[in-house]
This record gives structure tokens, C-alpha cells and sequence, in this order.
């Protein structure tokens, strides 16, 4: 059975999953149910912000040359990234079979889903 990446607790401070979280994985002492809070907490930091850039990102469509366009579009992209992040979760578990899967393999799963999350938060916070 294959472990999904790696957890790098040393990583560079930018580099960092979410504010606090190698600290909060350095405190776990490799602990499997204490990672999983830190990555729940990650979680929980970057959905916060994907849904206030999300917000945010739906208004300046109406700065827009085609408003209701912008929305829709913007609508139809945050549907189809959902899919694709659920998706993926469920192919990944489905690879290494999910009575067989341990629990590492669980956690870098969900640190996957965080990182999807953290990447879309940012792209919506970007302008361009």
C-alpha cells in the first residue's frame, strides 16, 4: 500500500498548509487523531476564505461588462471545482481501497482536499 505524499511538519513558514498548522502538527506528536484536528482546522481556515472570496469575487461581477454572465459563470466554475475536489477524494480512496486504505493514507487525503481548497480560495482572491 502506497502513502499519498508526505506530512513535512519542517516545511517553510510560506509554505505552511494553513496559519498555525505545523505548529499544531509539531504539537500532535505524530499522533494520527491530533493530525487530523490540524487538518480539520486547515480546512476550516481556507473554507472560510474561499467562501468570503467566493462572495466577494460574485460582486465584482457586477463591475463587469455582462454581469449576469460573470455570476452564472462564476456559479457553473464553483459547481464544477465541488465535483472535481469530491471527485477526486473518492478516486483516491477507491485506488487504494478504502477497507485497506490506512490511516496516513486518510490524512493525506484530506491535507489533498485542503490544498484544493486553499488553491481555489486564492485563485478567487486574485485579480487579474
Amino acid at each position: 500500500m502506497a502513502v499519498i505524499g508526505f506530512i513535512d511538519s519542517t516545511q517553510a513558514k510560506e509554505d505552511e498548509l494553513a496559519p498555525g498548522f505545523n505548529q499544531c502538527m509539531e504539537q500532535s506528536g505524530g499522533i494520527t487523531a491530533a493530525m487530523n484536528d490540524c487538518v480539520s482546522d486547515a480546512y476550516a481556515y481556507w473554507d472560510k476564505q474561499l467562501n468570503v472570496n467566493y462572495k466577494q469575487a460574485m460582486g465584482a461581477c457586477s463591475d463587469s461588462m455582462a454581469p449576469q454572465a460573470c455570476r452564472q459563470s462564476l456559479k457553473q466554475a464553483e459547481r464544477s471545482w465541488i465535483a472535481y475536489k469530491d471527485n477526486m477524494s473518492t478516486y483516491l480512496v477507491n485506488k487504494y481501497g478504502a477497507e485497506a486504505i490506512g490511516s496516513l493514507d486518510l490524512l493525506n487525503i484530506k491535507i489533498f482536499v485542503v490544498e484544493q481548497t486553499r488553491r481555489h480560495a486564492q485563485l478567487l482572491q486574485s485579480d487579474y
